[in-house]
């Protein structure tokens, strides 16, 4: 090649993106990390200057020993990863995959990491020649003791060869390593190119207080979504929180106490060695109630903790940061 702006791509015997590695590009130079097992393709193409790929060599690999990758829910998943398939399914175009059967077909796709955190959003894009079809998604495996999140109609006037998104609010964010089943109701021949979920922060996200990364000190209990009786020296932990450049200007909690007063430090640690403390003095009421404090200095990335002192009672449900206007 006469120029040497190279690009660097793995897919799969399929010819989509492959999610078993991951490559780290310096200049001319492409070095694989192995993140799971599987097959694909290191394709290295030059433009020469054009609009299109004028040069292209590609590589083999096989990866084996590591076990299965996870899928990233956070960039489309295509059709064609699915685990299982109650219908014949054949590759489609972009990495879809179609079915003619006219009958209800269940997607199953395996090992989807949605983080700590999670998303409670979906989109699915589809071609169909119908304008609008029923459409489920579970949380599991829909055929195998499943939970169904969304029982709704798919909708968009039909566009030859062309997906069409609808997105699909979720009753709840999904976490951690997961099973999704999407179900469709076609009468005659259908793509599904795939899913992705909207990422959301954690850092201006409502967390609850059970989410915490680690918890310690004198006396708490852990409910299903709150923790109750907490008090002395109690300590609770929250990783990865990514505030930005500008960082809040006040955080939201929502709790109860019991006493007159409770002094809560809440105390940013940042990855670059900063820390910053402010405190949330938090009055006594009858049940759980939300007041909005001051914050400042909360920049980039770190972790922030709760930290209450000897003395306290408190009944913790969540938290929330706030941007600046």
């Amino acid at each position: 090649a006469t120029f040497r702006e190279i690009s660097f791509k793995a897919v799969t015997l399929d010819g989509v993106e492959s999610n078993s590695v991951n490559i780290e590009v310096d200049g001319e130079t492409a070095t694989i990390h192995a993140l799971g097992d599987g097959e694909f393709r290191l394709c290295c193409t030059c433009s020469n200057g054009g609009d299109v790929a004028e040069v292209m060599s590609e590589l083999e690999f096989d990866v084996t020993g590591l076990g299965e990758a996870t899928l990233n829910p956070y960039k489309m998943v295509n059709g064609i990863n699915y685990a299982d398939c109650t219908s014949e399914a054949k590759l489609s175009f972009q990495g879809g995959v179609y079915i003619t059967d006219e009958k209800r077909t269940r997607f199953l796709f395996e090992n989807v990491d949605f983080g700590e955190y999670g998303s409670d959003e979906i989109h699915v894009p589809i071609f169909s020649f119908e304008d609008e079809l029923p459409i489920e998604i579970w949380l599991g495996d829909s055929e195998d003791g499943g939970t169904c999140l969304v029982k709704d109609k798919y909708q968009a006037k039909s566009w030859y060869n062309h997906y069409q998104e609808n997105v699909y609010k979720l009753p709840e964010r999904i976490k951690g390593v997961q099973k999704i089943s999407i179900v469709v109701y076609p009468s005659i021949k259908l793509s599904l190119q795939g899913f992705y979920c909207t990422a959301l922060s954690k850092a201006y996200g409502k967390v609850y207080a059970i989410e915490n990364n680690t918890i310690s000190g004198d006396m708490f209990t852990v409910g299903e979504k709150t923790i109750t009786d907490i008090g002395n020296n109690v300590t609770l932990e929250f990783e990865h929180m990514d505030f930005g450049e500008d960082g809040p200007d006040r955080i939201t909690i929502c709790g109860h106490s019991p006493i007159p007063v409770n002094t809560i430090h809440v105390r940013f640690f940042g990855d670059d060695g900063t820390e910053i403390n402010h405190m949330a003095e938090f009055p006594q009421s009858d049940g759980y109630q939300e007041l909005t404090f001051p914050i400042t200095d909360f920049k980039c990335s770190g972790k922030v903790n709760f930290i209450f002192m000897p003395g306290s009672k408190f009944d913790f449900d969540w938290f929330q940061f706030q941007k600046r206007d």
